[in-house]
């Protein structure tokens, strides 16, 4: 792991994206040969047409027949992938998306939020598998889950707190998406995958991931208040507000407008049943307040960098056009002494 952690701080992560990208990769590779001494042993005793891709590790992979016996593997599930090409997805995804989330957050936040989000999510897919068990008699329980799916998920809800009017440009501005816009997209997507494959995992991973990250970030997680903001006459020193109370973070804002007035009954009615069922306490005016300034502030940020881009580009190539009429300017005399000297000669 040392190895890893040197080649990985060449490329100027954070602390705990280093730690992270490190886990997975020590993790999936210890998972590899696990799963490569297992198949030699059985081919080593006579068995015949053994299929690697079935060779399971039950105490290292999310297994929901085995959770009961390894509850572990909730968490350290999050850490191992099977498959290369998901391998490099999570590698990129954990690279960028940890990097920013970190240096806006904190170190210990972001593994707190990987693991917590993570953990919970990984145990109520487990028994959302056993349960459709039960109804669609199949055998989704004992098969491996590819848990990063839910982590990655997580991510795009963090990034949509932080910077939703971000444009996300691909392949040479072929693919431009608004952040905001992403996490709908992705969950359609792999509704859409999970529906016409008939596999529940990556349904309930994606789904649940995205209520259990938006859940805390909403409800449970602790923000320090910038101290610029304004701040309620009786607070004294630093305030924390628990939570994001800010009305463009509320659930139905993530989904199209179009099915606001649909949605946004049905959620205001679950939120008030949470609410007097004692597992939510209510927003009052002052955190909704608080929220809303936070938001702003974000947003007006993202909008004061943009515009900083723009005069540093503008000024780039001010710098350029003043460089090349100066290189014009002086090959002019050149051309006049020679023109005169010329002249002279005859």
């Amino acid at each position: 792991m040392s190895s890893i952690s040197i080649q990985l701080s060449r490329f100027n992560l954070p602390q705990a994206t280093k730690y992270l990208i490190g886990s997975l990769i020590g993790s999936s590779l210890f998972l590899l040969f696990l799963r490569y001494k297992t198949y030699n042993s059985l081919v080593e005793i006579g068995e015949k047409d053994v299929d690697f891709s079935k060779i399971i590790v039950p105490y290292l992979q999310l297994i929901p027949n085995h959770t009961l016996f390894n509850p572990w593997t909730v968490v350290t599930s999050i850490f191992v992938e099977t498959n290369i090409f998901k391998f490099l997805i999570s590698i990129v995804v954990l690279y960028f998306a940890g990097k920013f989330i970190e240096r806006s957050w904190s170190s210990k936040e972001l593994i707190k939020y990987v693991v917590v989000i993570g953990g919970v999510t990984n145990l109520l897919v487990s028994l959302s598998l056993i349960i459709s068990n039960i109804f669609f008699k199949s055998e989704f329980f004992n098969i491996p889950v590819d848990t990063n799916l839910s982590v990655l998920i997580s991510f795009l809800v963090v990034l949509k707190q932080l910077i939703p009017e971000h444009s996300l440009n691909l392949f040479k501005g072929v693919v431009n998406a608004r952040v905001k816009h992403l996490p709908f997209v992705v969950l359609l997507s792999i509704t859409i995958f999970a529906i016409i494959t008939f596999q529940p995992a990556p349904f309930f991973q994606a789904w649940i991931g995205f209520l259990v990250s938006w859940s805390y970030l909403r409800f449970f997680q602790s923000n320090i208040i910038d101290p610029l903001l304004p701040q309620p006459n009786d607070v004294i020193g630093v305030q924390r507000l628990k939570g994001d109370a800010s009305e463009t973070f509320s659930l139905v804002h993530f989904f199209p407008d179009a099915l606001s007035p649909i949605l946004s009954p049905i959620f205001n009615q679950f939120y008030e049943l949470f609410v007097q069922l004692g597992f939510l306490n209510k927003f009052n005016d002052s955190e909704i307040e608080q929220g809303n300034l936070v938001a702003n502030r974000r947003l007006t940020g993202q909008q004061n960098a943009q515009q900083v881009d723009g005069r540093r580009e503008a000024e780039r190539r001010r710098q350029v056009a003043l460089k090349v009429l100066e290189e014009r300017i002086g090959e002019e005399p050149s051309k006049k002494q020679v023109e005169d000297l010329a002249s002279s000669s005859t």
